[in-house]
């Protein structure tokens, strides 16, 4: 028994030290004298940075269709406008920097096995986030040309948008991944949509990037949240709406975005363990030293957002 202990906690180990941070590529003096096949590799080729990936998990390989000295800038430059702006605030000298953008790139997933599930996708690749795009590593969005049907992922659908969270401060790799678990077995009893996922390893140009967490984007469609949407030029009220619960509504469009006051901020009892406490709550922030963040919701709808 106690072996058997000790080989799980050394397995869950392993798994947390792939993932916590994606390691920088060595420097070389000249890129095409390291990898003279570099421009010619199909999508996914294994090569000396990735020959230990794959063993346990699947494997996405991104190949960017540029082969510029810096094309890899489109995944460690980036911030969220937004972001940028507030940091240029309280940073003497800082120098924004490019706001995330999309590169034309292929995607191959490979099975643990090896297996080749998907070959050389054309997809476009940008990362995406708030703050956490001022991360070493990003999440990323993964925009197909065509539809595509991932890992088996939310019953076989085939999407055109998906997404691979980069998980960077979750050092288990398995707090989203378990939410969404959950999230899919209740409402599914009601045949209610949750966003399904799967842990991936990435590769980006051959070199390893850690583990992702693969999963959905959310958007309103058959697939994922079907709503109601309206026709063209339809300017009635009586259709669905995708609202996302957004700490950064403020950053919305005014039209776009709102707040709720929530039984005009009534105080709450949090319930504490076997007993009630007798100091209440509030969900709203009630004053400048509260510590809360007000939160409020943006429309999404792709009708009007």
């Amino acid at each position: 028994m106690t072996n058997m202990k000790l080989t799980a906690a050394a397995a869950a180990l392993l798994l947390l030290c792939a993932g916590c941070t994606a390691p920088a590529a060595p420097e070389q003096e000249n890129a095409d004298d390291a990898r003279p096949d570099a421009a010619t590799e199909p999508a996914g080729t294994p090569s000396d940075e990735t020959a230990f990936a794959g063993d346990t998990l699947p494997v996405l390989a991104i190949e960017t269709v540029s082969r510029e000295d810096d094309v890899l800038d489109f995944l460690t430059k980036p911030v969220a406008p937004h972001v940028s702006a507030q940091i240029a605030t309280w940073t003497p000298g800082y120098r924004i920097p490019p706001a995330p953008y999309y590169e034309t790139c292929t995607v191959t997933l490979r099975d643990a096995d090896g297996s080749v599930l998907l070959g050389g996708a054309n997809a476009d690749v940008k990362v995406r986030g708030n703050w956490t795009t001022t991360y070493d590593k990003k999440s990323l969005r993964l925009k197909f040309q065509d539809k595509q049907s991932l890992l088996g992922l939310n019953d076989g659908n085939a999407m055109k948008n998906w997404v691979l969270l980069a998980e960077y401060k979750d050092f288990t790799l398995l707090r989203t991944r378990t939410a969404l678990e959950v999230a899919r077995d209740i409402l599914g009893k009601d045949d209610l949509y949750a966003a399904d996922a799967s842990l991936v390893e990435v590769t980006v140009n051959g070199q390893y990037w850690g583990v992702y967490l693969l999963t959905e984007q959310q958007q309103t469609g058959a697939h994922r949240v079907d709503i109601t949407e309206p026709e063209k030029d339809y300017a009635g009220t009586d259709i669905g709406y995708f609202l996302e619960f957004d700490g950064y509504y403020a950053d919305e469009d005014p039209l776009l975005s709102f707040t709720v006051d929530y039984a005009d901020n009534a105080p709450l009892i949090p319930f504490d363990r076997e007993t009630y406490s007798a100091s209440t709550v509030s969900r709203e922030p009630t004053g400048r030293r509260d510590p809360k963040k007000e939160v409020g919701f943006s429309i999404k709808s792709a009708s009007f957002a």
